[in-house]
């Protein structure tokens, strides 16, 4: 493996072409990396650096590696130093710039490329989903320029994307209390009463085991979330975070609610005989298995569309409860200790609106004194 530095003159000024020679590959076609510098010892160093990176194993990027031979590369490299969840959801980010980038030559991707691309993304995608995704490309980018692979960051200078937010959508107090009625007869009525009682994520619902559940202290710890891999067994997964792991009180009849839903999937393990499967989980099949976060979302959009009610996400019953909670004056820390936030500031800055109506409110209750 050898390597070379040439000076080209070119209208800008001098430059220094680096220039790698790699093994051939099994193919045996000649593999070459070839970058450039505006200064000598910045070239010098580069090729210092690409041949300590070649020699440990990093991958070749090569003039013919494209960006989407690069992302396979990248999400290869980085399986078991992050969840699958996170792993599939990197996957799916970088998924939108395939058709933009993807066959584009890795070494030579520039800002403006990635500019163009951005302005090019799916208009059907939410601004959240654009922000994500181009934080995640980003990532994999400077990731490149670590492992040698990219003389610099092609999303250095690129602005983000950028647009209107889509606003939060929320039952008020009177839909959500007339989707409780409605829903009272259907068998995952627990569930979604208990995600608008306590503002748990889903996957912390369908992981919740009754060893998690004090109804007589009236309070429920959440400690796992559930793990449903496109393909192997499911598991349970601790969260991320020491705020996430919490304990979040509940009213008398949210318990009682519980105590009914218990005695309710005593009768079905009785009638499913050895068929059930005994994982202690609060919410489950009719056969004790785990419920995929599909059927409990399908389950919840046609209980809300029975009821009659805007559509909204399943994770908008956690946003519901956090509206209400403030809108009612429960102080921001004690919202935030119940949904898992580290800091209140988190908390008030997602629902500046229901903060707003508190304000607003206070200051309405001021009318009609003798200033």
């Amino acid at each position: 493996m050898r390597g070379t530095i040439r000076k080209v003159p070119g209208k800008r000024g001098v430059s220094y072409e680096v220039r790698l020679d790699y093994p051939r590959g099994p193919d045996g076609r000649r593999r070459q990396a070839c970058r450039r510098y505006k200064g000598r010892r910045e070239a010098e160093d580069a090729l210092a650096h690409m041949l300590a990176e070649a020699r440990d194993g990093v991958p070749i990027a090569t003039e013919r590696l494209t960006v989407n031979q690069y992302l396979d590369q990248y999400l290869e490299a980085v399986r078991g130093t992050v969840r699958e969840s996170t792993l599939r959801g990197k996957r799916r980010m970088l998924s939108y710039w395939r058709p933009l980038l993807g066959a584009a030559p890795l070494a030579k991707l520039r800002p403006m490329d990635v500019q163009r691309a951005v302005g090019a993304l799916p208009e059907r995608l939410a601004m959240a989903t654009r922000t994500e995704a181009f934080r995640v490309l980003r990532t994999a980018l400077r990731q490149a320029v670590r492992w040698g692979m990219l003389a610099r960051d092609p999303t250095d200078g690129v602005r983000p994307p950028k647009g209107p937010v889509r606003e939060m959508r929320v039952w008020s107090r009177d839909e959500a209390a007339a989707f409780l009625r409605s829903a009272k007869g259907r068998r995952l009525y627990p569930l979604f009463a208990l995600a608008l009682a306590t503002g748990m994520r889903e996957g912390e619902l369908l992981a919740l085991r009754w060893d998690d559940v004090d109804l007589a202290a009236r309070e429920v710890s959440v400690l796992h979330t559930l793990h449903y891999p496109d393909a192997g067994p499911w598991s349970l997964a601790e969260l991320k975070t020491r705020s996430s792991r919490r304990k979040v009180a509940v009213s008398r009849e949210v318990a009682d609610m519980l105590r009914a839903w218990r005695r309710r999937q005593n009768a079905e393990r009785l009638a499913a005989g050895p068929a059930w499967e005994d994982d202690g989980l609060v919410f489950c099949g009719p056969r004790g298995r785990p419920l995929r976060p599909s059927d409990a979302i399908h389950a919840f959009h046609r209980a809300a569309k029975a009821a009659g009610l805007p559509r909204i996400r399943f994770h908008d019953l956690r946003h519901t409860h956090a509206t209400d909670l403030l809108a009612r004056g429960v102080p921001a820390p004690e919202v935030a200790a119940r949904l898992g936030h580290s800091n209140p500031a988190v908390t008030m800055r997602v629902y500046a609106h229901a903060t707003a109506e508190t304000r607003d409110a206070a200051v309405r209750a001021l009318d009609g004194l003798p200033w």
